[in-house]
């Protein structure tokens, strides 16, 4: 049984690291990774055509929190600024921007 079947039995869901919570969505952090390089700059909203991805690993777009997260903490990406949510479904709610600053 995996991690994502066993939390989606339980019920119970934790975020840590990416590499705790399953060992192969490491890959969503490399991908955030690739669309911050080509971006530029970037929020969780340009994250969400993973989607598709996420889906078939079982696990939800929180995982972008935990990715950006690694990215911030490995000097990777930097924070910018808050901005507002561009997708309809998140009402206007603040999301950081980001900068890709890694080579």
């Amino acid at each position: 049984m995996t991690v994502a079947e066993t939390l989606k039995k339980t019920k119970t869901v934790i975020y840590r690291t990416i590499q705790e919570f399953c060992k192969e969505d490491i890959n969503v952090t490399v991908e955030v990774l690739s669309i911050a390089k080509h971006l530029g700059v970037f929020t969780a909203d340009d994250l969400h055509v993973l989607d598709p991805s996420l889906d078939k690993m079982g696990l939800k777009p929180q995982v972008y929190g935990t990715s950006i997260k690694s990215l911030l903490k490995d000097g990777k990406i930097e924070f910018i600024r808050y901005v507002p949510s561009s997708r309809r479904q998140a009402h206007s709610r603040p999301l950081g921007e980001y900068k890709y600053v890694w080579g």
